[in-house]
């Protein structure tokens, strides 16, 4: 001890700045070292839970990516099919369209030649008695004789005649 106080330290101080120092450091241990670790770990465990989310978000994005992606394949295909649908129909719809309307013509140009048939057996039906008419006025005022009954019925048959000629003819 004495050789504490050849150099200048006085061993009751020297003890007594122990003791201080030893509360000192009990006194930051307690009020300071323990709060700053507790804030640094506290920091740390936020910082490792905002990476663990992070990595979550990141996960669901490149999911939410990729079911996007599938999303819009999809709709794509389906819009594809529509697509494709709607033109079959309306190539059905257009293909029976015409047929309906071939077989619309082929009805008018039917009915068409029927009354055209019809018009012309009325005309020759005219024509024959118009012609009995004026040959039996022609015979009549040759003749200047009332024409028989047997007159009549030649005068048919030769009408008839010429109608077979022109039905032949036509």
């Amino acid at each position: 001890m004495e050789a504490l106080k050849a150099i200048g330290i006085e061993p009751k101080l020297f003890i007594a700045q122990a003791i201080n120092f030893a509360l000192l450091l009990l006194v930051l241990y307690k009020f300071l070292y323990k709060p700053v670790l507790k804030v640094l770990e506290d920091r740390s465990k936020k910082v490792e839970k905002s990476l663990k989310q992070c990595k979550e978000i990141e996960e669901k994005v490149e999911t939410t990516g990729k079911e996007r992606e599938e999303i819009i394949l999809k709709a794509k295909k389906e819009a594809s099919n529509i697509i494709k649908e709607a033109r079959e129909s309306g190539e059905q719809v257009k293909s029976s369209m015409i047929e309906l309307a071939k077989n619309e013509a082929n009805g008018i140009i039917l009915d068409a030649k029927q009354e055209i048939i019809e018009e012309k057996e009325l005309m020759l039906e005219e024509l024959k008695e118009e012609t009995a008419d004026i040959v039996s006025k022609a015979l009549q005022s040759i003749i200047k004789d009332d024409t028989s009954r047997l007159d009549n019925i030649l005068i048919g048959e030769a009408v008839n005649e010429l109608d077979k000629g022109e039905v032949d003819n036509a």
